[in-house]
């Protein structure tokens, strides 16, 4: 039962670190996509 617990434990961990690296490439695509934005307005 622990081993099952602990098993739980680090999937959530791995989940929760995918997200937060998503969201930090979605931020970073968005930034890019405003730059190229503004520079095409030029």
């Amino acid at each position: 039962m622990q081993q099952v617990a602990l098993s739980a434990v680090d999937e959530y961990l791995l989940r929760t670190a995918d997200d937060e690296l998503t969201d930090e490439l979605a931020a970073r695509g968005a930034e890019r996509f405003a730059n190229l934005l503004r520079r095409l307005g030029e």
